[in-house]
């Protein structure tokens, strides 16, 4: 009986000692991963640029030029028309 709870008890540590390897192991390697990931630039195409200024004008147009409170000069509102027709 002493010797089946030995070997009970062995195999409990044994298996929690795997267990802690095999966490540290695939912590290891999720943080390779994300440090490969992380190391890649973002690359932007310049007409997604163009397409994001240009829907920003768009917005600034439309909403600052309706807004009451904000009163948008007119020598603004004309450079943000031309910046839009621009691009």
């Amino acid at each position: 009986m002493i010797v089946m709870l030995q070997i009970k008890c062995v195999d409990q540590f044994v298996n929690n000692v795997n267990s802690t390897l095999q966490q540290r192991h695939d912590h290891e390697r999720l943080k390779d991963i994300t440090a490969r990931i992380e190391s890649y630039d973002v690359v932007v195409s310049r007409e997604t640029c163009l397409v994001n200024a240009r829907c920003f004008v768009y917005f600034l147009i439309l909403n600052m030029g309706n807004d009451i409170e904000f009163q948008m000069s007119p020598a603004l509102l004309q450079f943000l028309i031309t910046l839009y027709l621009t691009y």
